[in-house]
């Protein structure tokens, strides 16, 4: 259970006394005060977004994230994801500007095609989200999974508001699926999150497609959406 008051005091003492911390000390306790509020997040209590921004931005400040200008590419995302999911669009890209050149060489181009992919996705600029994830290379599972998980959600917005992408859409579906059942390398509770995923979005899509759906597999969704750890 989320105890708010025991993390936001946690988070203010951390901050307090973040001077007489060694680096490796900070980055742990940065690390687990995130995962909290991330964690919470995905359950449903949208202010931890803000608190997960707040403690990222002190990750950056006193340089705990970017460490001797090294970030790792997942901090990366995750911090374009959440300024993004706040609509802090002009301090993403800003972040991206600064702190691409701290990317592990290997990795850069994809984790800024991706970055931009999901700020673009909040933007609601879904023409530039496609043209984006066109160039990520699905290097390992992270990047494949993200990246095709965002690709049907772009199609699936675009269906919901025009005339556009459904054989794309249907396609997506279908080779996500596909992908998620082969893939090994996943736990069983995080493949059947993905898996209830797809199963959300394919009967979302025949609602908005004018097929109709019994009220026992709309009940059968809200089930499965409450479920279901935000994406």
């Amino acid at each position: 259970e989320i105890d708010v008051l025991r993390f936001r005091s946690a988070k203010a003492f951390f901050i307090e006394k973040l001077a007489l911390l060694h680096q490796e000390d900070r980055a742990v306790i940065l690390r687990h005060l995130t995962y909290y509020s991330v964690r919470a997040a995905s359950a449903g209590d949208s202010e931890y977004m803000e608190e997960s921004w707040q403690l990222y931005q002190v990750g950056l400040e006193h340089d705990i994230i970017s460490h001797r200008k090294r970030m790792t590419d997942l901090n990366f995302t995750n911090i374009v994801i959440n300024g993004s999911r706040l609509a802090y669009f002009d301090e993403v890209d800003r972040i991206i500007g600064k702190y691409a050149s701290h990317l592990d060489e290997e990795l850069r181009s994809n984790a800024i095609a991706l970055s931009k992919a999901y700020m673009y996705f909040f933007q609601k600029a879904y023409d530039r989200v496609i043209d984006e994830l066109q160039t990520v290379h699905y290097v390992n599972v992270a990047y494949a999974i993200r990246g095709r998980s965002l690709l049907l959600r772009t199609y699936f917005e675009v269906a919901k508001t025009q005339d556009g992408y459904p054989q794309e859409l249907h396609s997506h579906i279908e080779a996500f699926e596909r992908y998620m059942k082969r893939n090994k390398r996943l736990s069983q509770s995080k493949r059947k999150e993905y898996l209830d995923f797809v199963s959300i979005t394919r009967a979302l899509t025949r609602k908005i497609e004018g097929v109709s759906v019994q009220p026992a597999d709309l009940e059968a969704i809200r089930d499965r959406i409450n479920g279901t750890d935000k994406l």
